[in-house]
């Protein structure tokens, strides 16, 4: 036996779990995942994610945009990607070269007639949790959550808030009463491991079908890296959702995914959808996928059930 090997102490457990953690904290994957130490959450709140808003739609310094009816600066001066009107001025004249259009215009390439949302801060009571196998990590989500819709390149940016380690974002194209999915980007962050994507959708995976007919039935892709996402997306019904005391009228869709390559597994949602302008009253959702972490193989499960709280969104 070597003399130096023999000599050196045994690593304790509490050492190796150490070592263990700084290892990871050092690990980027893919370009998109990287690992911190750390498993606190920070919720956000409603007034963060109003001041988020604020700085998304606030016209560029020097410009005399003027805030549309839906209480947001045109969407010509917000970025693609959901940067903030400055910083798309700031990217040179091909970013800003569009023209600005009237005050009382849709978002940019908003087909006449399509019925949006009034863009702002809408509050959502929410129930629910995710859960990572590893190290039994758990979270359990707030008792309320939001969603911030500005305007898009082809209609809307959506963006969830539950922590400052959970969110979610949605680019959206509207067209008469559909809702197309063209972009989404989703964040985790778990026992110090974060995974960050964002996959780019096919033309025509909706997440709200044109026609309002029970059955209707579209179907789509999503694709980022070596993830993909199936989606079958089918009208359930015309219902009625009490939000604040009103009964609005709504469509209801199911969206069923099924996600394979680099994670694996299904995931299910009912939206309801006001029927005159598409915003989202109420969701529930079911995911269960396994995917592959500095860790090994590793199961994710999240249950979900989010109600609007007002039809005034807060700007």
């Amino acid at each position: 036996m070597n003399v130096a090997m023999a000599a050196r102490p045994v690593p304790s457990r509490r050492a190796h779990r150490l070592v263990g953690l700084s290892i990871a904290a050092l690990v980027v994957a893919n370009g998109v995942a990287v690992y911190v130490v750390g498993s606190r959450v920070t919720p956000v709140t409603v007034d963060t994610a109003v001041a988020r808003f604020r700085a998304l739609t606030q016209p560029a310094p020097g410009t005399n945009a003027v805030p549309d009816e839906h209480g947001a600066a045109p969407a010509a001066v917000v970025g693609v990607e959901g940067a903030s009107a400055a910083a798309v001025v700031a990217a040179g004249p091909a970013a800003s070269s569009a023209p600005a259009p009237s005050p009382t215009s849709a978002p940019a390439s908003t087909s006449p007639g399509t019925a949006v949302p009034r863009f702002g801060v809408y509050v959502y009571a929410t129930s629910g949790s995710e859960d990572v196998s590893v190290a039994g990590a758990h979270h359990t989500y707030p008792d309320q959550t939001t969603m911030t819709i500005a305007p898009g390149p082809c209609g809307l940016e959506v963006r969830w808030d539950v922590f400052e380690e959970r969110w979610d974002r949605w680019t959206l194209c509207t067209t008469g009463h559909q809702i197309e999915l063209r972009q989404f980007e989703t964040y985790h962050e778990f026992f110090g491991q974060v995974e960050h994507r964002t996959y780019d959708c096919a033309p025509g995976t909706d997440f709200r079908p044109e026609r309002s007919d029970p059955s209707t039935r579209t179907s789509g892709r999503c694709e980022s890296g070596g993830a993909v996402v199936d989606l079958t997306t089918t009208v359930v019904a015309i219902e009625e959702v009490t939000v604040g005391g009103d009964a609005v009228p709504a469509v209801h869709v199911r969206v069923d995914e099924v996600l394979s390559g680099d994670t694996r597994g299904t995931r299910s949602s009912d939206s309801w959808y006001g029927l005159a302008d598409g915003l989202l009253l109420r969701r529930t959702a079911v995911t269960e996928v396994d995917t592959e972490s500095v860790f090994g193989s590793t199961h994710y499960s999240e249950e979900l059930r989010l109600d609007l709280t007002s039809l005034e969104p807060r700007s």
